[in-house]
């Protein structure tokens, strides 16, 4: 799942994603003239903003390195592309990079107009796209955490150890 996170960014981060602001009920708000109100950031500021929120660390060095990255250059006001991961010294760094673009395929302009075929991109739906890759990174983590905790306290005895593991 962080694989596939940090591939969406490299993909996608650039981009802007747009989410409804929501009151404390979970509810839309709307403003004086009854429209929704609406957020946009790029996909890359959203991810490191609820990454950050909930204290998650990429556990993979590599991922650190590019979320750090990420972070310094959003913090110059540029949002990085793609192109601005090729340009790193790294072989390793690079590899990945060329592998997450490599994967990016599209269907050619005259095979469109040529059989009508028309597709929906990814880019269509980053919003909806980046929000499920992120819970589902979340989830795992969560996952995985409650998985750690289940296995130190399966053999221990001492109720006080138990508890504070629990609070």
């Amino acid at each position: 799942k962080e694989s596939e996170l940090i591939k969406k960014m490299i993909k996608y981060g650039h981009l802007p994603v747009r989410f409804d602001v929501l009151d404390n009920e979970d509810k839309p708000v709307f403003d004086e003239e009854n429209n929704k109100i609406v957020i946009e950031v790029s996909a890359a500021e959203f991810v490191l903003y609820e990454l950050k929120k909930d204290n998650l660390i990429p556990e993979n060095d590599l991922h650190k390195r590019i979320l750090k990255d990420y972070e310094e250059v959003l913090e110059t006001g540029v949002i990085p592309t793609a192109d601005y991961f090729l340009r790193q010294p790294d072989p390793e760094f690079n590899k990945f990079i060329v592998d997450i673009i490599a994967e990016n395929y599209q269907l050619s302009e005259k095979w469109k107009e040529k059989h009508r075929i028309y597709t929906k991109e990814e880019e269509d739906f980053l919003s909806a796209s980046v929000m499920e890759i992120l819970y589902k990174y979340k989830l795992s983590r969560v996952m995985r955490i409650i998985s750690q905790l289940q296995e130190s306290l399966k053999d221990e005895k001492d109720e006080n150890i138990i508890q504070e593991h629990l609070g």
